[in-house]
């Protein structure tokens, strides 16, 4: 979350940035003096005070000024006096949200949050509630869950992670020992409700710990088997239904008999969605 914050607050000052060094330029090339307007018979007058040093602050002080009236033929003048002026106050507010902005990393520190959570007693902490914990924290949390997973039937050979966990093949295990060593918290077959109450049980729930957003990624280890390629685009468009889509919250990984997973890919998945 925090670290969505600061993208946002940089790309902002990189705005404003840009911004103010285009209105601190214009400035150096705008006409000088005070523009007044005059309402005379229904006709509008223009008059630019100048001091005769052509100090505008002396001017306002001492009142020492050269009127000059700008004719019609002479009105760019005037659209640039009024531009300029406008730019001026522009360029003040933009500083002043630099200012601010700059300051706002600071104000959201999120360890000034968690650290309200880390002070506290042990056995308080232990009934609190909070989604300011530390990265870690949060993983350890959320992998703690208890959940019901798919039963596994006596025909599935038994193949186990590196961390003990029973699964039905070793392309899952493959996947589930590479977000181990990548620590990547995941959930392997949890259920999950979709619409008209139809439970499925993704392969792996997957958790990026920076961002704390959930994925699930199912892996299609026989895509030249035809039958089940259809089961397997059948689920996939059961998660589009869901607004659950592939390369936003659904992650695929494929193989056939002759093209077995690939872990480099695996690998680049996990970097790129997960760490």
């Amino acid at each position: 979350m925090m670290e969505e914050l600061i993208t946002a607050i940089q790309k902002e000052k990189e705005k404003l940035e840009h911004e103010i060094s285009i209105l601190k330029n214009k400035m150096m090339h705008y006409p000088e003096g005070i523009l007044k307007i005059n309402k005379k018979n229904n006709h509008t007058q223009f008059c630019v005070q100048i001091h005769p040093e052509g100090d505008i602050q002396e001017l306002q002080v001492t009142g020492s000024v050269k009127n000059k009236y700008i004719r019609k033929k002479d009105s760019g003048l005037v659209d640039a006096i009024i531009q300029r002026d406008y730019e001026k106050k522009l360029l003040k507010c933009l500083e002043l949200r630099y200012k601010a902005i700059q300051k706002l990393p600071k104000i959201y520190e999120e360890s000034n949050l968690i650290r309200v959570y880390a002070d506290s007693h042990p056995v308080r902490k232990s009934r609190i509630k909070t989604a300011y914990v530390t990265d870690e924290e949060y993983a350890i949390n959320w992998q703690s869950i208890e959940y019901q997973g798919k039963k596994v039937g006596t025909e599935v050979p038994e193949i186990y992670t590196a961390k003990g966990e029973r699964v039905r093949s070793k392309s899952e295990k493959i996947l589930a020992d590479l977000f181990e060593r990548n620590n990547v918290p995941y959930r392997y077959e949890y259920p999950v409700k979709l619409s008209g109450d139809i439970t499925v049980y993704p392969d792996f729930m997957l958790l990026n710990k920076k961002t704390r957003k959930e994925y699930y990624l199912e892996h299609l280890g026989m895509m030249d088997d035809p039958q089940y390629a259809e089961n397997a685009l059948k689920k996939i468009a059961l998660y589009e239904k869901n607004e659950i889509y592939p390369g936003e919250k659904l992650l695929i990984t494929f193989e056939t008999r002759s093209n077995p997973l690939n872990t480099s890919i695996v690998s680049a998945l996990i970097h790129r969605y997960l760490l």
